[in-house]
């Protein structure tokens, strides 16, 4: 795979979110003969993951805390975007435990699969578009989650 053609962004979150939020972040790949693989390294962090890459079903995924690398791999197209929380920043978001999920990917917390939030991604065409949909979904998550 050309490396060139590969995407990675990370954009800062909104004042409202900076001591829950470390960043949104973005990556594509178009489709490979060879598979892409990537290491990614322990960083403390809990991401939630929405998956829209081509001839998948869209999804979202909670990547909890890793306490070993991970490779990831893939031959077809990726597109990836993402929120990730500052260590111990999830929690609001969450609805259980951090420690549940640590070294495991698993479904989103049911209020956000309540929220349609992985439908109401797929539906918006821009990047942007989806950046600010996330960013609002958690404000509004926030908004109503215990403390």
């Amino acid at each position: 795979m050309n490396v060139a053609q590969e995407s990675y962004q990370e954009l800062p979150p909104p004042e409202a979110l900076r001591s829950y939020v470390s960043c949104f972040w973005t990556t594509s790949a178009p489709a490979c003969a060879v598979p892409m693989t990537r290491r990614v390294l322990p960083d403390g962090c809990i991401d939630f993951i929405f998956d829209f890459s081509p001839g998948k079903t869209p999804e979202g995924k909670v990547v909890g805390t890793m306490t070993r690398p991970l490779i990831f791999q893939a031959t077809g197209a990726v597109h990836l975007v993402a929120v990730r929380f500052r260590p111990g920043g999830a929690a609001p978001f969450l609805g259980f435990a951090a420690l549940d999920v640590t070294d495991l990917h698993c479904e989103l917390p049911e209020a956000w699969r309540t929220l349609q939030v992985t439908d109401r991604l797929c539906d918006e065409p821009t990047l942007a578009g989806k950046i600010r949909l996330l960013e609002s979904s958690l404000l509004e998550h926030f908004a109503v989650a215990s403390p």
